[in-house]
């Protein structure tokens, strides 16, 4: 029901590795006095000029600011083109290097090997075996910080033999204690402590009593990664007393760090503070700001790990604050990443998003790859508690890929173990999801990852628990719990002991089960997860159901809610706030299901009225939030830049979908092909919904926005219903379903049969109703199963009242004016004895209503014109007229919408002219063939008319719905292609404030169901648009039967004054009674059209 999957966050917490080798290397076989050869032939006054940039730029370099190294750059660039000049090479490699050194410490690494590299060039020429080996140490030393251990490994290596060959036994040490933090770093720790033990026997041999302690130092960063913090104490204490007695505070305040680190690790969080908080007071007094800003961050993530989220805000921001002063770009993107992590622990999912989203734009600036496999991990992580998992999939692929390419072991089974939850999430592939799993956990054991390997447990069990196999999955999650608690986890204790309270639960153990919840719950409260508490708040609520305390169970599930409801609150994108919604439907479904068992019991208790509040809650909350900003204009005071940004990625997301036309028009594209566009489409969404949740979040308008609440059961008695409109609200639920049939005085509510067998009845009828040569009988066996299930119980309370269906699940797909007649032993629709309004939500009604009622009010506001139609466009220069439906495929197979092009629709343009000959050519507006074109439609035109009729192709796209969309013309007069395609994410930005919209399309009123919003397609488009009332159609429609049901709409609307709703049903009614047009009368020609919005 609901177990709670344990977080896999990459943290990064800096230590020491080689701690600036490189930099000292390269500087003592590169300072300026010993190699310059004044030979008496050199001109003079050139000698004297490079040796004055030369001076210049070394000047610079000793202050050390960034803005002294910067400034360093120039004069000495001018002296390599003046040493290249002299002839003089061996200046020009050391001045290269310095440039490179310069280029490392202002963190543009990428920079800093085209300097070294030139640099080697020079040097393998001159011979100068010890200076090559110095830059190919130096080189390695780049990689390293660029998440490439394997390549720096490489060079490590290559300098190795060098250093042994000339006797360089010092150098020699430094190197090999290189190659063990690369093999530290690609996760093979018992190689690196053979580097680290042979080049500590050399240093103790040499007698180098600070490097002894370095390499200490390192040797217990080895215990301290994979999981044995007290052997990593062992050494770093051996190192103090030696750094204390050469009297080297810097290196002794980063070995406090680090023992600060391993405290953390044991879960000795308050001796980890005390120890950083030395190691700060003396990066502070000596003014190293880098390792300042490491200190704060390691003190932040105490204080992350001990539950005080916010202190640990405050120490990650001032970390980053140093940072971003000295230009340390690979440690200010770690810092984005920790940031990010803090706010996902908040809840604050749309800060977290913002703070990867940054730090991955600074690692592929600067090409740190395993920094950038550890942000996608990040991201990813983010996208999964969102519920949008292929986007988790994406970048935890993307993750995995990098990892493998760098040779980072330790991050190759994080992002397995994610891949792992994400493909049984999705695809319900247990077998590789538990081959993931066995892999990520094989690794860990492997390099010794204790922490990880406890997580990689916990997953398996959550695996095991999932296919019910119910004793190996408590097998798995004792052995994790235990590893948890040895290394301090508390979190992922917490996650542990949840699962535990699930499986007692579900093996008839509740006693045990709340005992485990109840343990999870504190540690969730005290390292402040809201998510996990309000995963475990729910799941205590179901096992108090259980064993029937009601009212309990009610006292955590109000307060589950509570706090996702707050998560919500804190999502910015609108899109991510419905899919975040969505994954949490299940909670609300439980919840409803409680509230309507009190009813059962306490009938008179109003908890079928709480549940009808939950229900509403649950539903089209998004839209509700869109409808109120589509009042206002977020755009207005927004930075002109970030306003092109977005018109930039809008024009490239449509160019993207064009190209994809294009493969699928070309044939039958390469599944390579297919990937890469969908890939480049899948981003450019992506940072489409980060610039419009940018501009939301600096929106001035946003203030003065009233965001509607869902409104109370009394809320929707006084101000959507009247006396002559029933509501029918639906639940669909797991064990059962519910109904709540409310009026302007009364409400009465119903249990139907479970979700599985109305979707199963659903789809019985939709078979029928999608079959132009169904006949009446059919249409009567399919209707009269699916009538009994969500109709026959309230047959007594229908009387003759509009029917305001608020529809959930399934139900949206179909409509009810096919339903069979309660009652009747013939089958008679539905639509025969009530005119039938759909909604999301009838909260959406009361905001709808407003904002008509605010426009009706406001002549300023109000349309001036009457009709414009958009019809028959042009697709190219062969349009078929011999076309008989308004759609070819139009939900196209591989997830596209454009695999043919459209054919032209011929009876669009008898009906648009037979519609607009009804209102004064001066009210009206006829765009028909190269004038129905998306230049029209998105332009400010459309505004000035109250009616907008589109009679085209209309099509959805299953894998991206922002790409749905209606067809308009495809060419220019003169046959030049154009694209015509309004799509959704166009149709989001229309000012189209329109009393009402009708698109003579096909399947125009589908969408992707996603769980507490509804359906998501073109129709939802037109709504935040701005219109009040939609017509639109469920299935594939009739060309000429289409056009016929059209004229006789506006017939009824127009000249005879009907509502737009009376009008479609008179339009329907008089297709059904027609017996002169026998072929018609079937549903399939008329009842596609329904009504959505505000029917006054």
């Amino acid at each position: 029901m609901s177990s709670k999957s344990t977080k896999l966050v990459v943290l990064t917490v800096l230590g020491i590795l080689s701690w600036g080798i490189a930099d000292r290397a390269a500087v003592a076989t590169s300072s300026k006095t010993p190699e310059i050869d004044r030979t008496l032939w050199v001109r003079e006054d050139l000698q004297t000029e490079v040796d004055r940039y030369f001076d210049e730029g070394w000047q610079l370099y000793q202050q050390g600011t960034p803005d002294a190294l910067q400034q360093s750059i120039e004069p000495w660039e001018r002296a390599v083109e003046l040493y290249r000049e002299l002839g003089q090479p061996l200046e020009e490699a050391n001045a290269l290097v310095l440039l490179a050194i310069v280029c490392y410490r202002l963190g543009e690494p990428q920079r800093a090997l085209e300097f070294y590299n030139q640099a080697l060039l020079l040097r393998e020429r001159g011979g100068d075996r010890l200076g090559i080996a110095t830059i190919l140490n130096n080189i390695g030393l780049v990689y390293s910080d660029l998440g490439e251990p394997q390549r720096a490994l490489e060079y490590y290596e290559r300098a190795l033999p060098i250093f042994q060959n000339t006797g360089n036994r010092s150098v020699e040490a430094i190197t090999l204690g290189n190659i063990g933090a690369a093999y530290n770093t690609l996760g093979q720790p018992q190689q690196a402590l053979a580097y680290y033990d042979r080049a500590l026997a050399l240093q103790q041999e040499l007698g180098d009593r600070l490097e002894v302690a370095t390499i200490l130092n390192n040797i217990g960063l080895v215990y301290d990664s994979f999981g044995e913090p007290q052997r990593a104490l062992e050494h770093y204490e051996r190192a103090i007393p030696i750094l204390q007695a050469e009297g080297n505070r810097r290196v002794e305040a980063i070995t406090l760090g680090n023992i600060g680190a391993a405290y953390t690790t044991l879960g000795q969080l308050s001796r980890a503070l005390e120890y950083h908080e030395r190691a700060l007071a003396v990066h502070q007094e000596l003014g190293a700001r880098r390792r300042e800003a490491i200190t704060l961050n390691n003190i932040g993530d105490v204080y992350r790990l001990g539950g005080q989220l916010r202190l640990a805000l405050d120490y990650h921001n001032r970390a980053l604050s140093i940072c971003q002063a000295i230009g340390d770009r690979n440690t200010e993107a770690i810092l984005l990443s920790n940031l990010g992590v803090v706010h996902q622990d908040l809840g604050e999912f749309q800060q977290a998003l913002d703070f990867f989203d940054r730090a991955l734009v600074i690692v592929r600036e600067v090409g740190n790859r395993s920094s950038e496999a550890t942000t996608s991990n990040n991201l990813g992580r983010i996208y999964h508690i969102l519920g949008q998992l292929q986007r988790a999939f994406d970048f935890y692929d993307r993750a995995l890929t990098i990892y493998r390419e760098v040779g980072n072991r330790e991050g190759e089974a994080i992002a397995l173990n994610n891949l792992g939850r994400i493909v049984y999430e999705n695809e319900g592939q247990s077998q590789q999801s538990e081959t993931l799993y066995r892999q990520a956990l094989s690794i860990f054991q492997d390099i010794g990852n204790r922490p990880r390997e406890a997580i990689s447990l916990s997953q398996l069990g959550l695996l095991y628990s999932d296919l019910e196999q119910f004793q190996q999955a408590r097998d798995y999650y004792d052995r994790a719990l235990s590893l948890h608690r040895e290394v301090g986890d508390r979190t992922g204790e917490g996650t542990v002991l949840n699962n535990l309270g699930y499986i007692s639960s579900r093996l008839q153990q509740p006693q045990q089960a709340l005992a485990s919840y109840r343990q999870a719950l504190s540690i969730y409260r005290e390292v402040g997860d809201r998510s996990g508490e309000a995963t475990t708040l729910k799941n205590l609520a179901l096992t108090y159901y259980r064993v029937g305390n009601l009212e309990e169970a009610i006292t955590q599930m109000h307060a589950a809610v509570t706090i996702l409801e707050d998560l919500r609150a804190n999502v910015a994108s609108s899109e991510l706030r419905t899919s975040y919604f969505a994954s949490v439907q299940d909670t609300y479904s439980f919840y409803i299901e409680l509230l309507m068992e009190l009813h059962r019991q306490q009938p008179d208790a109003g908890y079928d009225d709480r549940a009808f509040h939950v229900s509403e809650r649950a539903r089209a909350r998004s839209l509700l939030e869109l409808l109120a900003e589509a009042d206002v204009n977020l755009r207005r005071g927004i930075p002109p830049e970030l306003l092109d940004r977005e018109r930039d990625l809008r024009a490239s997301l449509n160019a993207a979908a064009l190209r994809q036309q294009e493969l699928w028009s070309d044939g039958t594209p390469s599944e390579t092909a297919i990937a890469n566009i969908r890939r480049d489409i899948q981003q450019l969404e992506t940072q489409l919904q980060q610039i419009e949740a940018e501009i939301r979040q600096t929106s001035p308008a946003v203030a003065s926005i009233e965001y509607p609440e869902p409104l109370t059961l009394e809320d929707v008695r006084r101000e959507v219903l009247d006396d002559e409109t029933l509501l029918l609200q639906y639940s669909l639920g797991r064990n059962r379903s519910y109904l709540w049939v409310v009026t302007t005085d009364s409400m009465s509510s119903y249990e139907l049969p479970k979700r599985t067998d109305i979707e199963a009845l659903v789809r019985d009828l939709r078979r029928v109703l999608s079959d132009p040569y169904a006949g009446t009988r059919d249409l009567a066996n399919a209707a009269r199963p699916l009538t009994d299930a969500v109709l026959a119980p309230v047959v007594d309370r229908l009387g003759d009242k509009r029917l305001l269906v608020v529809a959930d699940g399934i139900l949206q797909t179909i409509p009810f004016t096919v339903l069979a007649t309660p009652g009747r032993e013939d089958y008679i629709p539905l639509l025969a004895t009530h005119e039938i309004v759909n909604a999301p939500s009838a909260s959406m009604v009361a905001t709808v209503r407003q904002f008509d009622e605010n426009r009706s009010n406001d002549t300023r506001s109000s349309a001036p014109k009457t009709l414009a139609v958009i019809a028959d466009p042009v697709f190219g220069g062969e349009d078929d007229p011999r076309a008989t439906l308004r759609s070819g495929n139009t939900t196209i197979p591989r997830g596209t919408c454009y695999s043919t092009t459209p054919r032209r629709l011929p009876g669009t343009s008898v009906e648009a002219e037979t519609v607009t000959a009804l209102v004064s050519p001066a009210e009206s507006l006829l765009a028909l063939e190269f004038d129905a074109n998306r230049q029209l439609v998105t332009s400010d035109t459309l505004s000035n008319y109250r009616i907008v009729h589109f009679a085209t192709h209309g099509c959805f796209d299953e894998a991206n719905p922002r790409l749905s969309a209606l067809a308009l013309s495809l060419v220019d007069e003169a046959g030049n292609p154009q694209d015509g395609y309004l799509r959704l994410h166009d149709i989001y930005n229309l000012n189209l404030p329109a009393e009402l919209v009708v698109l003579s399309a096909c399947q125009t009123a589908i969408g992707d169901d996603v769980r507490g919003e509804g359906i998501v397609g073109l129709t939802r488009g037109f709504f935040q648009a701005g219109t009040s009332r939609l017509i639109a159609s469920l299935w594939s429609v009739s060309d000429a039967s289409t056009a016929h049901l059209m004229e006789q709409f506006y017939q009824n609307y127009l000249d005879e004054g009907m509502t737009p709703s009376q009008a479609l049903r008179a339009a329907q009614l008089q297709m059904w009674q027609d017996e002169s047009n026998r072929e018609w009368r079937k549903p399939f020609y008329w009842a596609a059209f329904v009504f959505q919005g505000e029917w006054r």
